[in-house]
């Protein structure tokens, strides 16, 4: 955030600011104040007090009528009762005008309060500026080389660049350069996301339609949708962009599923085609899963299939955080490793996502329901209400010993051998061997014959 000092005695001004990138010291040049302001493309400007009362309004009438973006911060050695009629506040509601006192004086303290108050201006300023903007996750722009709208990257908390014009051509490259840098989030004004999301929805859209010849490329789409499905949900809601595109995602993991009844064959192309993202890649191979479930099981209505996929796609939208999203039980849980904050997120992300499909219209019966007790276990120490294998919902109980199973194959290939299914086999029998984890159980013991 650029900021300029104006001073008469520039070695008696804020020694601690000189030589900061972003603050630069200048003596008072009435002639040239405009023009060089208009070339630093100023965001803060302080008007020190040894300036005369009649140069510091000259400059502050200057910022008035040409630079009204520039927040001022004016000290001065004495009260001006006449700043509020020139419309000070007015133009800029960050605009400060500090009086210095005698105490702030003679203590020579004068120094310490240009900093103060600097900083509490940078801090309000900057959550002004990063509240403008929405976080979209980096790797949507993978699967593009435009957008619809400008793309900004977030450099520090107070400062925000622009580094993609609207329409303009970019390459994987560019956009890798910074995934390899940690950047796992750029930025859309808020005024330009509601754009951004249908042009993002109807690339998707689009995909969707082009006829596939390889599993791969399904997979890979459908990745993309739940990607984008959790940015729209955090950014937007549930809007008409948000609901298209879970409509079509929906629709395009059934048939990806129909198309490819195995467990063996899905499971070996999604460890080629996910991105790493374990909250995008498992919320999409538990889609994979359920559906495969009920097709075993004789319970693939379109109706079941419809609210297992649309429960498995968004039943961790309300986290963010990868390492949260792979903690199964609250006993899990490593303090040292995460914030109150984010344990309380985790707790009650259940209930958020419940809260979240009830917004829906026209939903399949009981997908709210599937997202509220996926983190529920057998013998009654799951969350958020504790029960047990004979008060969770039969439908449930499927849903949840396929996120485990998940959670059991997420990063491995699909050549397990023998033994290894045998293990598995024996670890889901001893834990889902009752009450009404029983049906579901013998679905899963269908499918997981596919890796011997």
């Amino acid at each position: 955030m650029k900021s300029i000092i104006i001073s008469n005695v520039i070695q008696k001004i804020a020694p601690q600011f000189i030589g900061q990138s972003h603050l630069k010291v200048i003596e008072f040049n009435k002639d040239k104040f405009t023009v060089e302001l208009e070339k630093e493309h100023l965001d803060i400007l302080i008007l020190a007090h040894d300036l005369t009362f009649t140069n510091a309004n000259d400059l502050f009438l200057s910022v008035k009528n040409n630079l009204q973006d520039v927040t001022i911060l004016w000290f001065a050695n004495k009260a001006n009762t006449d700043i509020p009629s020139k419309d000070f506040y007015q133009i800029n509601i960050y605009n400060k005008y500090v009086q210095l006192d005698a105490f702030t004086e003679t203590n020579n303290n004068i120094n310490a309060l240009y900093a103060e108050v600097f900083e509490a201006t940078i801090s309000e300023l900057s959550k002004e500026k990063i509240n403008d903007f929405n976080k979209v996750d980096i790797n949507i722009f993978r699967e593009h080389n435009y957008v619809s709208s400008n793309v900004y990257l977030k450099l520090s908390p107070s400062k925000i660049i622009k580094i993609i014009n609207s329409n303009e051509l970019f390459n994987q490259d560019f956009i890798k350069k910074f995934i390899d840098k940690g950047v796992k989030y750029l930025y859309i004004k808020k005024d330009d996301y509601y754009t951004f999301s249908e042009f993002i929805s109807g690339t998707i859209s689009a995909k969707y339609k082009t006829p596939k010849t390889s599993i791969i490329d399904d997979i890979k789409d459908e990745l993309e949708g739940v990607m984008v499905l959790h940015d729209l949900i955090h950014n937007l809601n549930i809007d008409s962009p948000t609901v298209k595109t879970l409509n079509e995602v929906i629709v395009s993991n059934i048939q990806t599923v129909k198309k490819y009844p195995h467990l063996k064959i899905i499971v070996d192309k999604f460890t080629l085609s996910n991105n790493k993202n374990y909250l995008y890649d498992h919320s999409l191979m538990l889609s994979y899963i359920t559906n495969l479930m009920a097709l075993k099981m004789s319970w693939a209505t379109t109706a079941t299939l419809q609210k297992l996929s649309m429960a498995s796609i968004l039943h961790d939208v309300a986290l963010d955080n990868e390492k949260l999203a792979q903690i199964s039980r609250l006993d899990e849980i490593n303090h040292k490793d995460f914030s109150w904050k984010e344990i309380n997120k985790l707790k009650k992300h259940p209930q958020e996502g419940y809260y979240l499909l009830e917004q829906l219209k026209d939903i399949p019966p009981d997908a709210a329901t599937l997202v509220l007790h996926h983190h529920e276990t057998p013998d009654g120490q799951g969350y958020p209400k504790g029960l047990d294998a004979t008060q969770i919902p039969q439908i449930c109980c499927l849903f949840i010993i396929a996120e485990n199973i998940v959670n059991k194959l997420y990063g491995l290939n699909s050549k397990l051998g023998d033994d290894k299914v045998r293990e598995i086999v024996q670890d889901f029998n001893y834990r889902y061997n009752r009450g009404n984890f029983k049906r579901p159980l013998e679905g899963f013991i269908k499918i997981i014959e596919d890796l011997k």
